[in-house]
C-alpha cells in the first residue's frame, strides 16, 4: 500500500480472483505501508521520499535491503461449497465442436463494502447467461449446424475458473474435438452499439468484423487479438484451443 495523507487508513487493497487463471510461479506478498516502512528502515530509507522519487522519475527504482530474509506467515482459508455446470449439446453434421460458454455465477458477497451485500452480477454475468439460453433456443429450433454446438453455463469463473476446468476434464466432450470456444460475458453494459472481443488471434478478429458487416445495423467492433493474462481465452490458448470472449 503506497503512503497516503496523514491519518489515512493503512489498509490493504482488495485483490480480484479473476487473475486465478495465471500462475507465473513468482510469490507475491501485498504488505501494508507500516510493514514496508519497517523493512526499509534497515536500509535507512524513507517510504514517502521513495514514493515521491518514483513519481518524479516515472520508472522503477530498485533498492537492495540489508535483511537476509523476510518471514511471511500465510493463513489459508478453505471455502467448501457446491457448484454446478449446465451442459446442452446440439449435434451437428460434424463431431467437431464449438463451445459457447457463459459463467452463471456472480461475485457472491462483496468484502469491499461497509457491510456485507450480495453482488448477484446482473451484468457479469446474468446477461451472458441470458444470451446463452437465447442462442440455444434459436439454434436448437433450426436445421442441424455444420459443427456440433455445446452450450455451457459454468460456475466458478472468478475462483480460478474451476467450473470450466472441470468441464474440460469431466464434461463428456472430447477436448480433441473442441475447435473453438466463445465466451459470453458482461453483455449488459450501457455501451449501445459496441462489442468488445478479446483473444482468438487476428483470424478471430477478422471473423467478428466479417459477421458485423452482415448485420443490418453495424456495431462498433473493438478487438484485442491477444487475450489479456488471467482471462479464459488466455487460459485456453495455453491448451491450444482457440477462444474469444
Amino acid at each position: 500500500t503506497p503512503p497516503s495523507g496523514a491519518g489515512a487508513a493503512d489498509a490493504l487493497w482488495g485483490v480480484s480472483q479473476e487473475r486465478g487463471y495465471t500462475d507465473v510461479g513468482i510469490p507475491v506478498c501485498h504488505i501494508a505501508g507500516a510493514t514496508a516502512e519497517s523493512l526499509l528502515s534497515s536500509a535507512r530509507l524513507d517510504l514517502r521520499k521513495l514514493q515521491e522519487e518514483l513519481d518524479r522519475a516515472g520508472e522503477p527504482r530498485g533498492r537492495a535491503l540489508e535483511a537476509d530474509s523476510v518471514e511471511v506467515l500465510v493463513e489459508v482459508r478453505r471455502l467448501d461449497g457446491a457448484a454446478a455446470n449446465v451442459i446442452a449439446v446440439l449435434p451437428g453434421e460434424s463431431t467437431e465442436t464449438v463451445v459457447i460458454a457463459a459463467c452463471h455465477d456472480g461475485y457472491g458477497t462483496s468484502p469491499a463494502l461497509p457491510r456485507p451485500a450480495i453482488c448477484p452480477g446482473a451484468d457479469d454475468n446474468a446477461s451472458g447467461t441470458a444470451a446463452l439460453l437465447e442462442l440455444a433456443r434459436i439454434l436448437g429450433a433450426g436445421p442441424a449446424p455444420a459443427r456440433t454446438l455445446c452450450f455451457l453455463a459454468f460456475a466458478g469463473r472468478d475462483l480460478s475458473g474451476i467450473g470450466f476446468e472441470t468441464f474440460l476434464r469431466e464434461g463428456g466432450i472430447d477436448r480433441g474435438r473442441i475447435v473453438a470456444v466463445v465466451e459470453l460475458a458482461a453483455l449488459g453494459r450501457p455501451d449501445r452499439g459496441r462489442i468488445h472481443c478479446v483473444g482468438g488471434g487476428e483470424s478471430a478478429a477478422s471473423l467478428v468484423r466479417g459477421v458485423n458487416d452482415l448485420l443490418p445495423e453495424k456495431l462498433e467492433v473493438i478487438t484485442e487479438p491477444r487475450a489479456r493474462p488471467g482471462t479464459l481465452p488466455a487460459r485456453l490458448a495455453q491448451e491450444g484451443i482457440p477462444a474469444i470472449g
